[in-house]
Order: structure tokens, then sequence, then C-alpha cells
């Protein structure tokens, strides 16, 4: 998969505008942030399943798809799915499923993707403000 076409740097122009001025996404990846999401709608259509709330399994079942598929690369897959995390918490705002939270998973997979989607949505939207670490005066690291 090299260059997106025209028409493919064209789709969800909303979502991509939306992570353009968020600054969530380097720009140059952003119409493959839009690909991907693009694709999993299409695959939500295709199985008819719902695509208008954040669903675990169907999301693990799409990323299971494009593992399968040999001309995706093993990169892509974690690309994918970290669209589909961008679009559902941070463009739709959806809270998955947050009200439960952590303690109510059940295992390790579902915990480790619970905390990358928390990391997501509430600490990496801006690292610019973060707190520096007394160390890091030791060491010569700046802002």
């Amino acid at each position: 998969m090299g260059k997106l076409s025209g028409s493919k740097n064209n789709l969800l122009p909303e979502f991509q505008k939306f992570l353009l001025e968020r600054k969530l996404a380097p720009e140059k990846n952003i119409p493959f942030l839009a690909y991907w999401v693009s694709r999993f709608l299409g695959f939500c259509r295709r199985l008819e399943r719902v695509a208008t709330e954040y669903n675990e399994i169907t999301v693990q079942e799409f990323i299971e798809e494009l593992r399968s598929d040999k001309r995706i690369l093993d990169w892509q897959p974690r690309q994918a799915e970290d669209a589909i995390i961008l679009y559902y918490f941070n463009y739709l705002g959806k809270t998955g499923g947050q009200a439960e939270g952590i303690a109510g998973i059940t295992d390790v997979g579902n915990a480790l993707r619970e905390t990358k989607r928390l990391i997501y949505t509430h600490v990496l939207r801006n690292m610019s403000n973060a707190p520096q670490s007394p160390l890091d005066a030791l060491y010569g690291v700046s802002k």
C-alpha cells in the first residue's frame, strides 16, 4: 500500500479536518487514518454491524481480517486500530466502556486495549503542557 489516490485522499473530510485542526496526528498520516476508518465502516456495513457505537469485538474482527491479508504490512493493522480509536473516542466523542472502566475488563488483551484508548483520549492530546521531571533539569532536557 503506497500512496493514496486523489479520491481516497478525500475520504471522511470532516474527520481529516478534525485531526488536522487538533493536531492529533501528523499531517502526512491523516489521509491514511481516514482510509482505515472508511474501510472499517465498509466492513461494518458488509457484515451488517452497527457502526455508530464502538464495539471492541467488531474492531478486533476487522483487525484480524487485515492481518490475514498478505498485502497488508505488519504495522498497518496497528495504524488502522489507532485510526478507529481516534475516530470513535476523539472525533465522535464516544465513551465506549468508560462507565465500567478498566475494573470491568476480564482479560489482559482487553485491559491493554482499554489502557491504550484511555491514553489516546486523555494524555496524548497535547503533550506540550506535560509536567517536567526534576531529572530533566539534571540532564539538560527542556521543552
